[in-house]
């Protein structure tokens, strides 16, 4: 007879382990499967299973602690309720076919959340945010000063859903929770795969500070959709940009789908504050909602390859001052407005290395057109709109490196 493995074994349980007592609390050596209701969860969702989820994670670290390897834990089918964040402990192995919904009124660094904690796997289930204000659904942090960087996560086949942020200004985006997913303060060695985030202020956030030597690295994010995420579907900030901060992440197979449509100022669909060393391919954004902008903000030593699927958008691009080593593959599909062809306003930032640059629909162009910008080092103040991509119409004065192909 062919052997499973215990994470096999896990994953087989089910039901049938969450109609174990929950009267008594079970010593974590004395068992080999671990699941919430040997704390005392319901899972019913009707009373709090805050406590009950603290003592499974602590259950499950201390395994994977005590053998060596990592804790396997299951969290049964149902509803489990929580009043505040509940923390993933190193070493553990989560599988999740239940619900965690949060109730409670603030939960900024995650309903569920891996603070300084490394070695950890997480597959399945929904985070349910209730869209209560201030929090994000699933975090991941960690600065030394907490105890050290968070490294070593994979999370798949996650769903999240319902974050709210209590903040929309200018200064407050990204800062007052709201996101699916959140990565901050340096994790390293991240891989998250297979997520559906629905009906969240922001889709998702990749964030470096320069506290504790906070640059976030090792990021690889695949396969996400991004739904009826209100303000911002990706949010990515590097700061402060005076320190040069730059993460190492990598994205691929991202879905946005009428993202940013209820932005009353319009961060964008992707929007960079400070924003450096992001790779990311396989973009779609696909908006039935005119008067969106793709992507905003400041960005540098980066690259997007972007298909659009959208209608009327605001402006394709609209990057701030502060850009430089910007790679851009745009590719328009789909737009039901005839003016196609992009329009490119240069102007220099207070460093003459730097640039702005915004594009705007214009002209006409065939329905199908590939643009990229590479390496614009502008010497000198540039203010001048091209209307057609064909840079020989507009000579640019000496010194300037410019590319649109």
């Amino acid at each position: 007879m062919l052997k499973r493995s215990r994470r096999q074994v896990l994953l087989g349980v089910g039901s049938g382990l969450a109609a174990l007592s929950a009267s008594k609390s079970v010593p974590a050596q004395a068992i080999s499967r671990i699941i919430p209701q040997h704390y005392g969860a319901c899972g019913d969702g009707t009373g709090d299973d805050t406590h009950s989820l603290r003592k499974f994670f602590n259950a499950v670290s201390a395994m994977g602690r005590s053998t060596g390897s990592k804790g396997l834990g299951l969290i049964p089918s149902g509803i489990y309720n929580v009043s505040d964040l509940v923390l993933v402990g190193s070493d553990s192995d989560i599988i999740c076919n239940g619900t965690i919904r949060f109730f409670g009124a603030s939960a900024i660094g995650g309903v569920v959340l891996i603070r300084s904690k490394n070695n950890i796997s997480w597959s399945g289930g929904t985070i349910d945010s209730n869209r209560q204000g201030n929090d994000n659904c699933f975090g991941i942090s960690g600065l030394q000063s907490f105890g050290g960087h968070s490294s070593d996560i994979t999370v798949s086949n996650l769903t999240l859903v319902g974050a709210r942020s209590s903040g929309t200004g200018r200064n407050d985006i990204g800062r007052k929770g709201g996101k699916g997913f959140t990565l901050q303060y340096g994790p390293q060695n991240v891989s998250i795969s297979n997520i559906i985030i629905r009906d969240c202020d922001i889709g998702f956030s990749i964030e470096g500070k320069i506290a504790d030597g906070g640059s976030t690295t090792g990021i690889h994010v695949k396969n996400v959709t991004c739904q009826h995420c209100h303000l911002v579907g990706l949010y990515i900030l590097a700061s402060p940009s005076s320190k040069r901060i730059s993460l190492d992440a990598h994205l691929s197979d991202i879905v946005f789908q009428d993202c940013a449509t209820s932005d009353p100022k319009n961060f964008g669909v992707i929007h960079g504050r400070t924003a450096a060393g992001v790779i990311a391919t396989g973009i779609t954004i696909r908006n039935k909602t005119n008067g969106v902008t793709p992507l905003r903000g400041t960005f540098r030593d980066s690259r997007f390859d972007i298909i659009l699927e959208c209608a009327n958008p605001r402006s394709l691009i609209d990057l701030n001052p502060g850009v430089a080593a910007l790679d851009l593959a745009i590719l328009p599909r789909d737009i039901s407005s005839r003016n196609l062809a992009i329009s490119m306003l240069l102007s220099a930032s207070s460093e003459n290395t730097q640039h702005s640059a915004i594009l705007l629909p214009s002209g006409n162009r065939p329905q199908r057109s590939t643009f990229k910008i590479r390496g614009i080092s502008p010497l000198g103040a540039i203010n001048r709109q091209l209307k057609s991509g064909n840079l020989s119409d507009y000579p640019m004065p000496q010194g300037n490196r410019i590319t649109l192909e």
